[in-house]
């Protein structure tokens, strides 16, 4: 439950019902939406009821293991991780509450060790192999694994399937034939299709 609009993605106002408070008084849920918590996951939380009336936001601890996420309470704290495992914040016991302050939340970036080229090559959006060994030699990727530089050609069929679309569409427009190629030295245009 949350009680600023300005929390919420997107809310749906049509929504209206009573809900039971810790002291038995009921007070109304005008709105239902998506709040979104800027995690390393971009994770959002959805099905927030808007309660103008609480005078501070709460988590369902329920609701947030039926998404997938896993709460450890443990030595007055509360963890709470993504569905991959990914500690997404560590929350103290204050007054025997956790107070979850999310604009404090660290946007982290995961990285994962691995000796193969290809999952590098690919992770990093398909960026050539000399490239890749030139990041690992300068240090610029954490846990990054030393790459042995590899002449392998990558198949793209999607790139050869786009550019003859591409070379047909542009041949037909201009009136004319395409005499050269110039390229970024990947080697998706170096495939035996191509």
């Amino acid at each position: 439950m949350a009680a600023d609009e300005k929390l919420f993605k997107d809310l749906g106002k049509t929504f209206a019902s009573k809900i039971r408070i810790g002291d038995g008084n009921l007070i109304e849920a005008k709105g239902k939406g998506n709040v979104m918590i800027n995690t390393c996951s971009g994770n959002k939380v959805s099905d927030v009821f808007f309660v103008p009336d609480i005078d501070q936001n709460l988590l369902s601890v329920g609701q947030l293991v039926e998404k997938g996420y896993t709460l450890v309470f443990r030595n007055g704290s509360c963890i709470v991780e993504d569905s991959l495992g990914h500690e997404l914040v560590t929350v103290a016991m204050i007054d025997r509450c956790f107070m979850l302050d999310v604009s404090q939340i660290e946007i982290k970036a995961y990285t994962s060790l691995a000796d193969s080229i290809g999952l590098w090559h690919r992770r990093l959006g398909h960026a050539n192999f000399r490239s890749l060994d030139r990041l690992h030699r300068l240090n610029l990727v954490d846990d990054m694994s030393k790459l042995e530089v590899s002449d392998t050609v990558c198949e793209k069929l999607e790139v050869f399937e786009a550019f003859g679309k591409f070379k047909a569409l542009v041949e037909n427009q201009a009136g004319c034939r395409i005499k050269a190629l110039r390229t970024d030295n990947d080697t998706e245009y170096l495939s035996e299709r191509f």
